[in-house]
């Protein structure tokens, strides 16, 4: 994926069951080391998979609930507590399509990636259910 002109490589936290999917057929590079799938962390790191049905298309994205910490025994290791720090959508076919941290302080939304536009109403029905501001939804509806 480019962003802002520069090639980047992720790994998404993907369900548990396509983590565990993934490390079973061996598809992972042994040099890669991936948060979630080669250390021991709490089931919070894994995402949920979502299906929407907007006007007789289906769309799947990936819910994913972010934290400070995702290791289990965070409060003994680090000697601190883990906390909600925001929200992420991602969808395999556009990418990562909204990011809330802070309680919506920040949020970024996607418009358009790679001159691929992002489905206007997948993104608002998004926002929507995130209760977002009127006003940003005004906004993205214009973008």
């Amino acid at each position: 994926m480019i962003i802002h002109g520069h090639k980047r490589k992720f790994w998404f936290p993907f369900t548990k069951q396509e983590a565990d999917s993934l490390k079973a057929k061996d598809s992972i590079p042994k040099t890669e080391v991936i948060p979630g799938l080669n250390t021991a962390v709490s089931d919070r790191y894994y995402s949920e998979k979502v299906t929407y049905t907007l006007k007789d298309k289906k769309y799947t994205v990936y819910k994913h609930v972010d934290y400070n910490c995702y290791d289990s025994l965070c409060g003994s290791r680090h000697d601190h507590i883990t906390f909600r720090t925001g929200i992420t959508y991602f969808s395999p076919d556009y990418g990562l399509l909204f990011i809330s941290l802070n309680n919506n302080m920040t949020l970024e939304i996607l418009v358009s990636l790679n001159g691929k536009e992002a489905p206007k109403d997948l993104v608002l029905a998004i926002l929507k259910e995130n209760n977002i501001s009127p006003d940003i939804l005004k906004k993205y509806k214009k973008a």
